[in-house]
């Protein structure tokens, strides 16, 4: 299946989900977990509804594993991160 890449509305798409940025990614992916602590297979699920990136599945796993190693002290302050979700939950 060829991958195909579209823009719109300064977004990059991949099929119907939104291609995040290098910078954004790991953000993106601790405020999501952040939000609802659901675990990596719900987290995968979620995100995978919305975006896509390389690696994302291992990122997930990384995140989410360093996450219990804190403690679930993760702090995330972007407001770039929110402006996306929230570019996503309008559309």
């Amino acid at each position: 299946m060829k991958n195909v890449l579209s823009v719109a509305e300064g977004l990059i798409f991949r099929e119907n989900r939104i291609v995040l940025p290098d910078a954004l990614q790991r953000k993106v992916v601790k405020l999501r977990h952040k939000l609802g602590h659901l675990g990596r297979t719900k987290t995968k699920q979620t995100l995978r509804q919305k975006y896509w990136f390389p690696l994302m599945n291992s990122m997930i796993d990384t995140t989410i594993h360093h996450n219990k190693k804190d403690g679930g002290m993760l702090i995330v302050k972007t407001v770039l991160c929110e402006f996306a979700l929230a570019a996503c939950n309008d559309s």
